[in-house]
């Protein structure tokens, strides 16, 4: 039989037999690759894991670097506002008339407080009940102030510590004076408003960065008028710290959920029913702009807020005021009554409807209204920009949405995208709604609306100037960045020059108002002088150099009667002045018998006649004199008060 295999039928088996050894083959590697790339990804996860760490380390590192940094420029900055505050208080101590009732309310609730009290109210012993003055302000602020002033007065500057002292000087003096009251108080005032200014400068801060914060001090403090009147104690004064603060929720509020303005509106409320009724003016446009604008305020919240906290204020301004004016009254009632219904404001003088904007902000902010314009152009370019591209970003986001229908996995990774890019778009429109522009707009609007009243001063618009500071720190910043960012180092170095010049050149402008400024209280240096010439006191009248008389004993034999014209009154001179363990004090306008007095503060000489003779001579600002020699400009000071001592063996 025969037994021949097929030679095509084997070589078909073999090549089967190769193919499945093969394909087995390609199995045990494809397996093998598998599992080399398993180990390979975890390798890579765990290395990637592990950079992640490092990389969050050092990110956390930098957070407190940054954040310790940032204390650091924090803590600088705050201690140059005290310290520029300190020197106007130090330099140019003494008040004139618009702060008298504040002033003399803070040393009559620290010396008299409730002795004589009855219950009509206080003592017929307060200056505002002898000196009413055209019509009432309240007394919180004096109040808060004193309060917060008698337990550090009592403790380093009382009897004790002023016994303390005396031994320790080897008793060269006896005690204290209350001009020591005055810069205490007055120092109290303005640590208040500086708290306010640094609260209002991290909120700067916290929502535009540290830089502009930055800039926003050094601007601040370069200039005049703000820095010399926050220590003084003011009604518009009272109001601002409640403003500033009010301006710090404001942007601390300003994103969507809008946490912060329900505060601003409580505190705003508080400054209008309480200090100053014209805030009112401020407060309308802002609330304007939280409903409209950048939309973080309901109409019905405010209302509510606004209403209650109104309600309180007024509750308590009458039950505060009512005691020490001893007779029930709201105070800014009368103030809105006089000044707004009755313009009778306007008997004090009137100004064209443009000075606020054409000259009281120019002088306020001086050489850096530049940095103003720059901020404000550079802000609307970038608000303009940012629309640009929010419309641009829309368009796209609806090209992908028309395009990115036909796969269900290219679908989800585009939903994913178009969510993501939705999400940006809020965030810049919710950024746009709170833009410096947004803070501007009310600020300007009570400018404009402030300027319809024709009697105007410098203060009435002291709201304005933070927020106006805020516009011209991000022109500064803008500056400042656009020079470093220049590859040409001598205009790199010429701009940097200009943007310190700028600040540099308002504060020596700042220094020369100061000085001049110091010269226009004559009334306070002649109570000094008195003093130093009855050789009561020191140079600076801090220190009393005899111990007061005991009780039922004579005033150590001074016979000391001091009449203060009404131009010595209005120039400084204040119950913290006054040393009434010594001499007696009146300020009498009519009906003066010159001769009941052994001291007269008089604006000339013509006692002479009346059997006084001239002791000591006070000079005040006159004018400014040009020189061809530097500095080329001398400052002339005339004599405007004159001590005036009677005559020993005057009999009259």
């Amino acid at each position: 039989m025969n037994r021949n295999r097929n030679p095509a039928k084997v070589n078909n088996n073999n090549n089967n037999n190769n193919n499945n050894n093969n394909n087995n083959n390609n199995n045990n590697n494809n397996n093998n690759n598998n599992n080399n790339s398993i180990i390979n990804n975890n390798n890579n996860n765990n290395n990637n894991k592990n950079n992640n760490n490092e990389n969050e380390r050092k990110k956390g590192r930098e957070r407190i670097l940054n954040r310790q940094k940032e204390q650091v420029e924090q803590f600088y900055t705050d201690f140059i506002i005290f310290a520029v505050m300190f020197i106007h208080v130090v330099v140019c101590p003494f008040t004139k008339v618009e702060e008298s009732f504040n002033l003399q309310g803070m040393h009559d609730i620290i010396n008299i407080g409730n002795k004589g009290s009855d219950e009509q109210g206080v003592s017929l012993e307060y200056d505002h009940l002898e000196f009413p003055g055209v019509i009432p302000r309240t007394f919180i602020g004096s109040l808060f102030i004193s309060s917060l002033s008698y337990l550090p007065l009592n403790l380093f500057f009382g009897s004790n510590a002023s016994n303390f002292l005396s031994n320790l000087f080897d008793n060269q003096f006896s005690s204290t004076t209350k001009m020591v009251q005055l810069y205490f108080v007055r120092l109290m005032l303005g640590t208040i408003s500086c708290i306010s200014i640094m609260i209002f400068k991290r909120s700067i801060s916290k929502k535009f960065g540290n830089q502009v914060a930055f800039w926003f001090t050094l601007i601040t403090v370069s200039q005049f008028h703000l820095m010399f009147y926050i220590s003084r104690p003011l009604p518009n004064i009272f109001a601002l710290i409640l403003v500033i603060i009010g301006y710090s929720f404001w942007l601390n509020g300003s994103g969507e959920d809008g946490t912060g303005i329900d505060w601003m509106v409580m505190i705003l409320t508080m400054a209008i029913f309480i200090f100053r009724s014209e805030i009112l003016i401020l407060a309308g446009p802002i609330i304007l702009c939280c409903l409209t604008l950048q939309k973080n305020l309901k109409f019905h919240r405010f209302l509510v807020i606004g209403i209650l906290t109104a309600l309180v204020s007024i509750i308590f301004t009458i039950f505060i005021d009512s005691y020490f004016w001893r007779r029930i009254l709201y105070p800014e009632y009368e103030v809105f009554l006089f000044n707004t219904i009755e313009n009778k404001s306007s008997e004090w003088g009137t100004l064209p409807f443009h000075w606020y904007f054409s000259t009281a902000l120019p002088k306020t902010l001086a050489f850096t209204l530049i940095f103003f314009f720059i901020g404000l152009i550079s802000i609307i370019l970038k608000d303009n920009n940012n629309n640009n591209n929010n419309n641009n970003n829309n368009n796209n986001n609806n090209n992908n949405n028309n395009n990115n229908n036909n796969n269900n996995n290219n679908n989800n990774n585009n939903n994913n995208n178009n969510n993501n890019n939705n999400n940006n778009n809020n965030n810049n429109n919710n950024n746009n709604k709170s833009t410096p522009i947004t803070f501007l707009l009310p600020i300007l609007l009570f400018v404009g609306i402030y300027s319809i009243l024709p009697h105007k001063e410098i203060r009435f618009i002291f709201y304005s100037i933070p927020i106006i500071n805020l516009i011209s720190a991000f022109g500064a910043t803008k500056l400042w960045k656009y020079g470093k960012s220049k590859s040409n180092q001598t205009l790199k170095l010429f701009i940097s020059l200009f943007t310190i010049g700028i600040l540099i050149g308002n504060s020596i402008l700042s220094v020369f108002s100061l000085y001049v400024s110091s010269l226009n209280y004559p009334g306070g240096h002649s109570m000094i002088s008195l003093h130093k010439h009855l050789n009561l006191t020191d140079e600076m009248g801090l220190l009393l150099l005899l111990p007061p008389p005991q009780e039922g004993t004579n005033q150590q034999n001074i016979n000391c009667k001091v009449h203060i014209d009404n131009l010595a009154a209005i120039s400084g001179v204040s119950r913290f002045s006054e040393l009434n363990d010594f001499c007696i004090y009146s300020k009498k306008e009519r009906d003066v018998n010159f001769n009941d007095f052994t001291y007269l503060i008089a604006p000339n000489t013509s006692t002479t006649q009346l059997g006084f003779k001239e002791v000591a001579s006070i000079s005040s600002f006159d004018h400014i004199k040009l020189k061809k020699t530097f500095p080329f400009i001398e400052i002339v000071e005339s004599p405007s008060l004159f001590i005036m001592e009677k005559k020993k063996n005057n009999n009259t």
